[in-house]
C-alpha cells in the first residue's frame, strides 16, 4: 500500500490508477490465485480444506466510493501466501458486469515476504440503477406477470424433476441429488429445491441469493421474455423478478449455512435451471429446449518457467452445447444457459504460454437424434511443455446425461483423460485440485452434448442427409435413428424417398 495514503482519505476518481479505494469486494470464480501460491489454490476447498475453514478471503462488503480503506488491503496482503520461487503475480479484479480484462489490475511483488501493490489501469465504474427508482419497473412486472397468467401456464404443480451431480470433489462416487418442483400460482412461479443434496464440506455449495435465486430468475426470463422471440426488449430489473419465488431449505447445497464455502458454485445452478425447463415442458413446449450440457469445465493451468524466472497461469473455460429447440437444431460447442464466457484464440494461447493445443473440434460421436438434433460438445487436447499443475471445476462425467424431450434421444456426458492413447492413459474425475502433469503430458477434455427435441422420424430427410455429409451422424444411424435410407456416395449422396417413407411407416406402426 502506498505510504502516503491514510484511512478515510478522500480521493478523486481520476487518481484511481494510482491508489486503492474502498469498494464492495467480491473474490470469486475468476480470481484463481487469490490466497495461494498456485493457480487454483482456492479450489483446494473442494478436496483438502477443513470443514468450515475454506481457503481464500472473506471480506465484509463496503461501499464508500473514493475513500481509502487500509484494512481491506491489509487483509488482502496478509492472506496471500509466499511463493517458493519469488517472482511476480498479477490479480485481475473486475466490476460486476464487466469482463476481467478491462478491469483494475494490481501487481503484487514479493520481496522477502513483504508485498507492494501498484495499480496499472484505471478503475472502471459500472453502476446499476436502483430498481425502486425505475419508472418502467411496473411495466416489466406486468409483462412477466402476464406470461404467468393461467392462459399461458395453467396453475398447478410441475415435477418433481430429479438429476444428479457427480460428487463434491472429495467424496468420490457419492452423487449429489438435485430435485426441482415448479408451482404456478396465479401470477407467481415458485421453484422449490426441497429434496436436493445437503450442504457439503467442500467448496461445492451455492450462495442462496447470489447464485440460486439469480439462476431461477434467469430461467424465468429465458422462458418468458427471450430477447430473440419477445416482440420488445425488456431490460433486467427488480420489477420483472418479483413473480419468481425460490425455496431452498437452509443447510442444503443451494442454501448452505455459514461458514460453508461457496467457491465452485456454477454447475449446480446450471443443472437446476435445466430441470426447470424439463418440469414445464408439458405446458410450454415451444419455450423450452431439450436437455442442455448445463455444466462447465473451468480449468486452471499453472507452472514455473525456470529459464525466464516467471510463473505462468492460464484459465480455460470449455463449455458444452444446447439441447434441440422447438423449431431448429441446437447450437454446437457454445456456452449455454447462464453464459458469459468466450474461448481464447489458440494462436494467442500458444504464443503466451508453454502449452500447445493439439486438437480442438467437435467431438466424434453423433449428435443426439431428434426432429431437431441436439448440440455437439467439443473435444480438446492440450499438451504441456513444462511441468504443470491443473485444477478443474467440472461436472457431468458420471451423473445423468442431458435429456431428450418429446421422443428426442439423450445426449452424452463428458470426460477428462490424461495422455489419451498412451500406455499411461488415466481417466480423471470432473473435479481435481492441484493435479500434476509432467512436461510432454497431454490432457484431453471432452464436454457433454445436448439432447434431441422431438421424434427423429419427423426430421426432414434432407436435413439427415446434410448431417451425414457434415459428419454429425453416420449413414448407419441415419437409417437406424431417423428411418432415412440413403443411396449414392460422397456429394452424390441422396435420399431414397420411397424406401424412407416405407421404413418410417413400418417404424411408426410397430
Amino acid at each position: 500500500m502506498p505510504a502516503d495514503l491514510e484511512q478515510g482519505q478522500r480521493v478523486e476518481r481520476d487518481d484511481l490508477d494510482e491508489i486503492a479505494v474502498g469498494r464492495t469486494v467480491a473474490i470469486g470464480e475468476h480470481s484463481e490465485t487469490v490466497g495461494g501460491c498456485e493457480s487454483g489454490e482456492l479450489m483446494r476447498s473442494l478436496s483438502t480444506s477443513r470443514p468450515g475453514h475454506p481457503p481464500g478471503l472473506r471480506i465484509t462488503a463496503k461501499h464508500h466510493p473514493g475513500v481509502v480503506d487500509l484494512p481491506v488491503w491489509s487483509t488482502v496482503q496478509g492472506s496471500i501466501h509466499p511463493c517458493p520461487h519469488g517472482g511476480t503475480h498479477e490479480i485481475v479484479v473486475a466490476e460486476p458486469g464487466e469482463s476481467s480484462q478491462p478491469g483494475t489490475r494490481q501487481q503484487l511483488k514479493r520481496h522477502g515476504g513483504r508485498h507492494r501493490i501498484s495499480w496499472q489501469a484505471k478503475h472502471r465504474n459500472g453502476r446499476t440503477p436502483s430498481a425502486g427508482t425505475d419508472p418502467t419497473e411496473g411495466e416489466r412486472l406486468r409483462r412477466l406477470d402476464g406470461h404467468l397468467h393461467p392462459r399461458h401456464v395453467p396453475d398447478g404443480v410441475y415435477g418433481p424433476e430429479e438429476g444428479w451431480l457427480d460428487d463434491d470433489g472429495r467424496n468420490r462416487g457419492q452423487k449429489l441429488p438435485i430435485k426441482v418442483t415448479v408451482r404456478i400460482e396465479g401470477d407467481k412461479m415458485v421453484v422449490d429445491l426441497t429434496g436436493s443434496s445437503p450442504e457439503v464440506p467442500t467448496g461445492y455449495n451455492c450462495p442462496f441469493e447470489g447464485t440460486t435465486v439469480s439462476g431461477m430468475t434467469f430461467i424465468a426470463r429465458m422462458m418468458f421474455l427471450d430477447e430473440a422471440t419477445y416482440p420488445v426488449f425488456v431490460p433486467q430489473n427488480e420489477g420483472m423478478l418479483r413473480p419468481v419465488e425460490v425455496i431452498a431449505p437452509e443447510g442444503t447445497i443451494y442454501n448452505p449455512k455459514y461458514p460453508r464455502a461457496c467457491f465452485a458454485r456454477f454447475s449446480q445452478a446450471q443443472r437446476a435451471v435445466d430441470l426447470v425447463l424439463r418440469a414445464l415442458a408439458p405446458v410450454i413446449p415451444n419455450q423450452i429446449t431439450a436437455g442442455n450440457s448445463a455444466h462447465i469445465h473451468f480449468l486452471s493451468y499453472s507452472g514455473y518457467v525456470e529459464e525466464e524466472g516467471e510463473y505462468w497461469v492460464y484459465l480455460e473455460v470449455d463449455e458444452g452445447s444446447y439441447g434441440g429447440r422447438p423449431d431448429r437444431d441446437a447450437m454446437d460447442s457454445v456456452d449455454n444457459l447462464i453464459a458469459n464466457t468466450r474461448n481464447n484464440p489458440i494462436e494467442e494461447l500458444e504464443w503466451r504460454f508453454p502449452m500447445r493445443t493439439e486438437r480442438y473440434e467437435l467431438r466424434d460421436e453423433a449428435a443426439a437424434a431428434g426432429k431437431w438434433r441436439g448440440g455437439i460438445g467439443v473435444v480438446r487436447v492440450n499438451t504441456f511443455l513444462t511441468d504443470t499443475i491443473v485444477t478443474c471445476e467440472g461436472e457431468r462425467h458420471d451423473s445423468d446425461v442431458p435429456w431428450g424431450i418429446f421422443g428426442g434421444h439423450e445426449g452424452l456426458n463428458g470426460s477428462m483423460v490424461r495422455n489419451p492413447g498412451r500406455a499411461d492413459q488415466e481417466s480423471w474425475y470432473s473435479k481435481v485440485t492441484g493435479s500434476q502433469l509432467k512436461a510432454g503430458d497431454s490432457l484431453q477434455i471432452t464436454v457433454p452434448s445436448g439432447g434431441g427435441y422431438g421424434d427423429p422420424l419427423d426430421r426432414d430427410p434432407e436435413l439427415v442427409r446434410d448431417d451425414v455429409l457434415d459428419e454429425f451422424t453416420t449413414r448407419d444411424l441415419a437409417e437406424q435413428d431417423y428411418g432415412v435410407v440413403l443411396v449414392g456416395e460422397g456429394l452424390g449422396l441422396a435420399v431414397d424417398r420411397e424406401a424412407t417413407d416405407r421404413l418410417r411407416a413400418e417404424r411408426r406402426g410397430a
